[in-house]
């Protein structure tokens, strides 16, 4: 007998109403402000990275009340010495910091030419770049304070050049003729021209980010002080001559490198362990096993990179060769005493595959512990004489205490509970109908997880994969704390790197504001942003279509 439908009074119903719309808003507002904070974020990493890519110009002074000292060139750019196996007729300067000469020959051909860092008096220089060819009567000028200098020929025409960047980044014809010749400012942001009979003109150089390329992000560049090109990262030193350089190719190999290690270490357990906690624990003990592996994921990262840093890292570097062995041959031995244990019957699937099986499996884990430690002491004392790291001296592998492995098994850590939890919930979404019908066509239950629950559940193991990876990628306190901040472009397990947050961390308080430090700082910012936004994006969408896709099951 059905109950008699309950008479709401009109205001209450225009009560629930009124606050179902007003529920519906404020869902709405929260999910449009979440938008906006994103786009935000993202407009402002783009507008503060804008004016590296802005191009420099000369132009004429307008304001004629500023009074501008202008330095003669003899007072700061002394006469170098001509380069061995560059034409002997050709004038060349100094530029700032002395470390290097401009020079262009009696074919027009302008060149720079770094000191040898090995021969530092010697007349042999390293030829490090090229310019385009100009007129043979061609003079140079060095601006103070940078790597820039400037070209002008009688005919008028003034071109700007930055010999790191190896671009010209300015030109401007004068009607000042015929030009004879050009001072600078102090400050370099101003030049005067003055032409034979005595006239002179002032231009301003609008030039805020002239050490910038996006060339110099990405390829290896000849520095001076270096005898080849190479991939540097280096914003300061204690001298105001110093030459910036800004690549982020060490930074990214360093983040890469960080995630790679952390993710061989935690993919594989943090997958097996949400296939067994899913497909093989009761429902009561994977109620409270879940939210116990959880839990971890509110461990705070700078206590683990404090362990790492101060704890772990001295304890692998005394015990190197053990470490590995552990890592490397337990699960060799627990498959193998696996297989001995089936073969003999002396152990059966159920009494590994339920909750049962726990302690044996335990036992089982413990034993092959034991063997490797023992086999890792075995093979220290018969293959490397007792120390793997002085073995590894004598072969050319450099050993820092803080390196890759330290980091990847730490950080591997803190990304495994993440991973555990969307691939268990992935695999708890598959309908539990695909399994037993599988098992009722005569497979195992570890046959039906592997070939039926599994490949079904791949997308959102996919997704975990790589919600885990964007993780390992914005990880900052580990890696600052237990990574040696060393920004070298090596993918060796026993060295150490920098990843862009630990970058960004280290070096922001350091950074002056607007300048070209502070905005590359913020262009790597938008890159690391950008990476793990597209990463997470499209993990979720993927999960997304494993939901539709099963939700009629």
């Amino acid at each position: 007998m059905t109950q008699p439908r309950r008479h709401l009074s009109p205001g209450y119903q225009r009560y629930r109403r009124i606050k179902d719309r007003l529920i519906r808003q404020l869902i709405r507002l929260a999910a449009t402000s979440v938008i906006l904070a994103l786009a935000s974020l993202f407009l402002f990493l783009f507008w503060e990275t804008l004016p590296l890519f802005g191009s420099a110009d000369m132009r004429e002074e307008s304001d004629t009340q500023q009074t501008v000292k202008f330095v003669p060139s003899s007072d700061f750019q002394p006469s170098p010495p001509i380069p061995s196996g560059s034409n002997l007729s050709a004038h060349a300067i100094w530029l700032y910091g002395q470390a290097s000469v401009i020079l262009v020959d009696s074919q027009g051909q302008i060149s720079q030419w770094l000191i040898n860092p090995l021969q530092p008096e010697s007349s042999e220089m390293i030829l490090a770049k090229q310019f385009p060819i100009q007129r043979t009567d061609t003079r140079l000028l060095a601006l103070p304070g940078s790597k820039g200098f400037i070209s002008y020929d009688p005919s008028g025409l003034i071109r700007l050049y930055h010999a790191t960047s190896g671009n010209m980044l300015a030109e401007y014809q004068s009607q000042l003729l015929p030009l004879e010749q050009i001072h600078v400012s102090e400050n370099g942001g101003h030049i005067q021209l003055q032409n034979t009979i005595g006239q002179q003109q002032t231009l301003q150089l609008h030039n805020p980010h002239p050490d910038f390329s996006w060339s110099l992000l990405w390829k290896p560049w000849l520095y001076e002080g270096h005898q080849q090109a190479d991939y540097i990262w280096q914003t300061s030193a204690n001298t105001d001559r110093f030459e910036a350089k800004y690549s982020f190719v060490p930074l990214s190999i360093g983040t890469l490198k960080a995630a790679v290690y952390a993710m061989m270490f935690a993919m594989p357990l943090a997958i097996l362990a949400a296939i067994y906690t899913a497909c093989f624990l009761s429902e009561r003990t994977r109620a409270w096993v879940k939210p116990a592996v959880e839990l971890a994921e509110a461990f705070p990262t700078v206590v683990l990179g404090f362990i790492a840093g101060l704890w772990l890292a001295p304890l692998l570097e005394q015990h190197l060769a053990t470490a590995l062995s552990l890592l490397l041959l337990t699960p060799l031995l627990l498959i193998l005493i696996h297989a001995l244990l089936y073969s003999t019957g002396l152990l059966k699937e159920s009494q590994t595959t339920q909750w049962s099986g726990l302690p044996r499996i335990l036992i089982l884990l413990l034993v092959a512990l034991l063997l490797a430690w023992q086999l890792g002491h075995w093979l220290e004392l018969w293959l490397f004489k007792g120390n793997m790291i002085e073995w590894m001296t004598t072969q050319g592998i450099d050993y820092q205490q803080r390196n890759g492995l330290v980091v990847g098994l730490m950080m591997g850590l803190a990304i495994m509970p993440v991973i555990f939890s969307l691939t268990e919930d992935a695999l708890i979404s598959v309908p539990d109908s695909l399994r037993q019908g599988a098992m009722a066509l005569g497979a195992s239950p570890w046959q039906a997880v592997i070939r039926v629950v599994v490949p079904t559940a791949a997308a959102g193991i996919f997704a975990a994969i790589m919600i885990g990876t964007g993780r390992a990628l914005g990880e900052t306190m580990i890696l600052l704390m237990a990574s040696g901040n060393s920004p070298v472009s090596d993918f060796s397990l026993f060295e150490g790197m920098r990843s862009l947050a630990a970058n960004l961390s280290i070096e922001t308080p350091e950074a002056m504001q607007s300048s070209t430090h502070y905005r590359v700082l913020i262009l790597s910012a938008t890159l690391l942003f950008l990476s793990t936004f597209i990463m997470n994006t499209l993990a979720a969408v993927v999960r997304e279509n494993l939901y539709r896709h099963y939700r009629h099951f």
